[in-house]
């Protein structure tokens, strides 16, 4: 969608004349309705909160609540349709999800299910903004507001100052990282282990979930001759993200994968990289952060078909989508990634790629379950994260994939000897 839009701008000065672009798509991939895209990892040319996405074909459940529009295709409900357009254009102002009334930032599905009879959804839609967000599209400074400003995720509940002003070191909470494999051969996938963890005497607040999703983690690689380039999450759902009374000696645990972003390779030259990993989130009136480093090193092809596919995989922007959405809707990173599968030194750190692929029906193709669990060996390189998808994956599959469940569980507990594996992962295998 942002190559769309990039494809049908054109060159306004956003200094004198505010444009968002909304684009009309049949379906979308992390969400139903509609989506802010321009934002986090997918802004290619660094001008946030211009575009956003509605899906025409998404189909509303033939339910009760959907009053006087279920099982219609969503581009045929003119009303809920038009006003998701105006929900996610709030987004690119700046707005979060705002449920004090029926107005636009409240969710489309909130709104149904709070129809009070007789009167149906649609026709509860409150046609404007909640008080508090019409004060803060009057009142905040145009560069939290417009287009090409400030980019979505930063706190709308403080004033509008310089973003590190009010920002704190989080005491009591330590973040700490360890790389899967501490040295990758060049084109492989980065993958980074993390740990949130409260030190202190007492429970402390802090997000409830590290996932990229959630906004509130972000960094930064620094390769060997000082280069620093940014991470960003790929999608941000735009959700009011919870937070938690993380007990003492509690833990939160993720991991994140790297390859590269729109402007190009995380990794691209050989050598020594510093990864940086921020948290950062509010409590009150205050932002509080804490952040962790750790150091891979980065190998140089070992032979010609190598040097060739990593070329393939660290020069095709899609690859990332790929890796990140799945599906075989994006053939370009589906084709880098089969490249670096059929290479021997790059294939054990993209198989577990391959195999969520597979494992998991697209459209009119049907998951593959025993063919995703035979792809996995000793020689696969997955994360705490991956190894819990892939687990979450093959819970829901038949029993015909016996055999391969058994292979499969196999796997995952070798790969998970020794790392603590956090969250549900043991009750995960055991129902495997």
């Amino acid at each position: 969608m942002h190559a769309a839009m990039l494809a049908r701008r054109d060159s306004a000065n956003l200094d004198a004349e505010w444009r968002y672009h909304v684009l009309c798509v049949r379906l979308l991939d992390e969400t139903s309705r509609g989506i802010m895209y321009d934002n986090g990892a997918t802004d290619s040319n660094n001008v946030p909160c211009e575009g956003a996405g509605i899906s025409s074909h998404w189909v509303v459940p033939n339910t009760d609540p959907w009053g006087l529009v279920k099982g219609k295709r969503f581009g045929t409900a003119t009303a809920p349709y038009f006003r998701t357009a105006v929900h996610e254009i709030g987004h690119a102002m700046g707005l979060y999800h705002n449920t004090v009334d029926m107005g636009i930032m409240n969710t489309t599905d909130v709104i149904a299910a709070s129809a009070v009879p007789p009167i149906q959804f649609p026709n509860n839609i409150q046609w404007l903004h909640a008080p508090d967000d019409q004060k803060r599209l009057r009142h905040f400074p145009d560069i939290w507001v417009r287009p090409g400003g400030i980019p979505f995720g930063l706190s709308y509940s403080t004033t509008p100052i310089s973003p590190d002003d009010m920002v704190e070191d989080a005491e009591g909470i330590t973040l700490n990282l360890s790389p899967v494999v501490e040295s990758v051969p060049i084109g492989a996938l980065v993958r980074v282990n993390f740990e949130l963890a409260n030190i202190a005497e007492q429970p402390l607040p802090t997000p409830a979930s590290l996932s990229l999703k959630t906004g509130f983690v972000r960094g930064v690689v620094v390769d060997p001759l000082g280069t620093a380039r940014a991470f960003l999450p790929l999608v941000l759902c735009i959700e009011e993200h919870d937070l938690m009374m993380l007990e003492p000696e509690g833990k939160i645990k993720h991991s994140v994968t790297l390859l590269r972003r729109p402007q190009g390779a995380l990794f691209p030259v050989a050598g020594p990289y510093q990864i940086s990993i921020e948290v950062q989130w509010e409590v009150g009136e205050i932002s509080m952060r804490v952040v962790g480093e750790t150091q891979v090193i980065e190998t140089p092809a070992e032979n010609k078909a190598h040097a060739e596919a990593a070329f393939k995989i660290l020069s095709t922007p899609d690859a990332v989508l790929t890796l990140a959405l799945g599906g075989d809707h994006l053939p370009e990173g589906t084709a880098a990634i089969q490249t670096a599968l059929h290479d021997k030194v790059l294939r054990p750190h993209y198989t577990v790629v391959e195999a969520k692929r597979i494992g998991k029906q697209f459209g009119k193709r049907k998951a593959n379950p025993k063919g995703a669990a035979e792809l996995l060996d000793e020689a696969t390189v997955l994360s705490h994260a991956e190894a819990k998808r892939v687990a979450e994956l093959f819970k829901g599959s038949d029993d015909g994939a016996r055999d391969a469940k058994k292979h499969l569980v196999k796997i995952l507990k070798d790969k998970s000897k020794g790392t603590d594996a956090s969250g549900n992962f043991d009750e995960l295998l055991e129902a495997l």
